[in-house]
């Protein structure tokens, strides 16, 4: 008894086996994993949807690629190889970009890639040709066509094939001269904001002479005004001065007859007036003999 039951154990291990490997594939279809987690094929920038269409050409552009755009948001292109001479590969680029948010400010780039795959395929025909004349005679008559067939078609996985095409659209993107454009707006509205004042420039110079920087005039304040003294002492002192100079008055009358000779010379008549005129010694001279006879 426990011998039979081993066996149809046995047995049923086996038929289990082979309806196994009996059993169909699993069809691609099922192995496609639609997962909302990040697609490796689609990458997102901080840009608008026209600036990475434009960033997603370049790209392709740089690398040999012969791109084309059917519409406004969609970037075609494609790559011709020649592994041998039995056969022919062509890579197929598909872009679509397309708003990431709201704003439209970041944009997402979905790319795949197909690779088609030729071989050369030759095929031989015959023919027979009968002539009349010889009878019913028929020569074979051999020939051959050689054509490329496409023998496969696959869509690249995913990995670094991609990843090395992002960031090459990333790199296009920061060199966008739109955007270069844009940035150097934003910041002179930054610091249009912020009040900032120009630096002079510099003032024009000949050729081989330092650069001078014109620095803008400081206003300086007013200086506190002088207070003015009265001019009390002021009439003393000449009062005094024409009672000392009794000896230059005679000093005039000796030196005219020395000039005479040069009658174009005239500093000395000028000197002899300033100083006798303002004199008023002749005036207090005759008043002390008055006195005298008085007396």
């Amino acid at each position: 008894m426990p011998y039979r039951f081993r066996l149809l154990s046995a047995s049923c291990a086996v038929a289990a086996l082979l309806s196994a490997c009996s059993s169909a594939p699993t069809p691609l279809y099922q192995q496609e994993q639609f997962d909302a987690a990040a697609s490796p094929y689609a990458r997102t920038f901080h840009a608008k949807a026209d600036a990475t269409c434009e960033a997603a050409r370049r790209a392709l552009l740089s690398q040999g690629y012969v791109s084309s755009s059917p519409r406004a948001d969609t970037i075609d292109g494609s790559k011709n190889f020649q592994p041998n001479n039995d056969s022919h590969v062509v890579i197929a680029f598909h872009v679509v970009c397309a708003d990431a948010n709201a704003d439209g400010t970041s944009s997402t780039a979905y790319v795949n890639a197909v690779q088609d795959r030729y071989s050369l395929k030759k095929t031989s025909t015959s023919a027979s040709v009968g002539l009349s004349i010889l009878g019913s005679v028929s020569l074979p008559i051999g020939s051959g066509d050689d054509s490329m067939v496409k023998v496969a078609s696959e869509t690249i996985p995913a990995g670094v094939f991609y990843e090395r095409y992002f960031n090459l659209v990333d790199h296009f993107l920061k060199i966008d001269p739109v955007r270069r454009d844009r940035a150097a707006v934003k910041v002179a509205e930054a610091a249009a904001k912020e009040h900032v004042a120009p630096l002079p420039e510099p003032a024009p110079t000949a050729q081989g002479e330092p650069m001078k920087m014109t620095t803008p005039v400081v206003p300086t304040p007013p200086a506190p005004p002088v207070p003015v003294v009265a001019p009390a002492s002021a009439p003393a002192a000449p009062a005094a001065a024409p009672a000392t100079t009794p000896a230059p008055a005679s000093a005039p009358v000796a030196t005219p007859p020395a000039p005479e000779p040069n009658a174009h010379a005239e500093p000395a008549p000028a000197s002899a007036p300033a100083v006798t005129a303002p004199t008023p010694a002749p005036a207090s001279a005759p008043a002390a003999p008055v006195t005298g006879g008085a007396n």
